[in-house]
């Protein structure tokens, strides 16, 4: 007896995908910045200061970036979707560790662990969407996927802040954990098998593939532009915290948490942003992003809280458009070897996250507020002068 099915349409299937895709994010960035709404928390229970408390967010983003690199070789030679899948299932692990951690350098060091798994799903992700989709469909598809992870650093950073105020920062982490491994089970069940993965599995090849990755300067501009582009935001929402956890704002860690509700403004504006780089081109939408972001970051330095929230959706929503950009860019002019050219993008990403908790954090803890903002404005200055200039060139 034949069975009748009913037809899934082209739409259904996009509409479908982009679900998933945004759907990876959120589950991944769940874990990477939620320790930033309990900062303050993580300092007064650890006698830490500003700086050696961020190491907690500083360890993860470097960690990512030494292992994107090395996880692109790997999904470039094992596949997308088993990648994906065991990200989620052992990012568990270190995850439910965390909460049991005895002193700050033991929470670093599972935050670490974290790091270092967290590239399964950024690095796979791009060489998914680019492999699965035509060039003209990518931007629509990463900018789902971009606001997963919007919707993913709000959640988690919301979820520590609310758990830690009622029940301890260590719960939060279990939370977390548990959240991960139902992640995995559907990603499992919803995501569908690479088609047109092609594996790659000589280590001669590979090194020609990182050369010549290295060599293109459109992936090296694009890099540059992604170091630039995550300094500004992981800076601004790091020592945000500080700021408005001190006089005359007082917050505690379940207000700080709902303080990146202008997070959900980014799900809005980054889909739309598809349109808008399609639109301009890269660079016209990279440099008209990082002229909001810089205005909203001015706006931070009034003392009004709530010309400050305006200040902070203005300054995400211009990085989240700017992240998009640079992505879909790589995304798109990457013609082989696509996990590998995601992490090498991911590596200056996520080093540039890093590397902003401690020089924002020195100049936080030297010159206040105003000499973390102005830092911040600088680094969106040069990532636009170089899009301007490397891909218009």
């Amino acid at each position: 007896m034949t069975v009748l099915t009913r037809p899934t349409s082209n739409t259904e299937n996009r509409l479908a995908s982009r679900f998933i895709l945004g759907f990876l994010g959120t589950a991944v960035f769940m874990c990477v910045y939620s320790t930033q709404s309990i900062l303050p928390e993580l300092s007064r229970d650890f006698h830490a200061s500003a700086v050696a408390a961020g190491a907690t967010i500083g360890a993860t983003t470097l960690a990512m970036a030494l292992m994107s690199p090395i996880m692109g070789l790997i999904a470039d030679a094992v596949g997308r979707k088993r990648v994906l899948v065991a990200t989620l299932v052992l990012l568990a692990i270190p995850t439910l560790m965390a909460g049991f951690s005895g002193s700050l350098q033991e929470l670093v060091l599972w935050r670490f662990l974290q790091g270092l798994i967290i590239p399964g799903i950024t690095v796979v992700s791009m060489a998914y969407v680019s492999e699965e989709f035509p060039r003209d469909r990518i931007s629509y598809m990463l900018a789902a996927y971009v606001s997963g992870s919007v919707l993913g650093g709000f959640l988690g950073r919301l979820v520590s802040g609310v758990v830690t105020e009622h029940f301890g920062w260590q719960s939060a982490f279990f939370v977390l954990g548990i959240l991960n491994l139902l992640g995995a089970a559907l990603c499992y069940w919803m995501l569908p098998q690479s088609r047109n993965f092609v594996p790659q599995r000589k280590v001669g090849e590979a090194l020609k593939s990182i050369q010549g990755h290295l060599s293109n300067p459109k992936l090296l501009t694009a890099n540059t532009v992604g170091f630039f582009t995550l300094f500004s935001l992981t800076g601004l929402f790091t020592y945000v915290n500080y700021h408005l956890s001190a006089a005359p704002y007082h917050l505690g860690p379940a207000t700080l948490g709902f303080l990146f509700c202008v997070y959900l403004i980014g799900m809005v504006i980054t889909p739309l942003s598809g349109k808008w780089i399609a639109r301009l081109g890269n660079s016209k939408a990279l440099t008209l992003a990082m002229v909001t972001s810089s205005i909203g970051m001015l706006l931070t330095l009034t003392p009004s809280l709530y010309t400050i929230l305006l200040g902070l959706v203005l300054a995400s929503s211009g990085v989240f458009v700017a992240q998009a950009a640079a992505t879909s860019y790589v995304a798109a002019h990457a013609k082989y070897a696509r996990s590998l050219a995601s992490g090498l993008y991911n590596l200056c990403y996520y080093g540039g996250g890093a590397f902003s908790t401690v020089l924002v954090g020195y100049m936080f803890t030297h010159f206040g507020w105003s000499g973390a903002i102005f830092t911040l404005m600088g680094a969106q200055v040069v990532a636009a002068s170089v899009a301007n200039w490397g891909w218009r060139h």
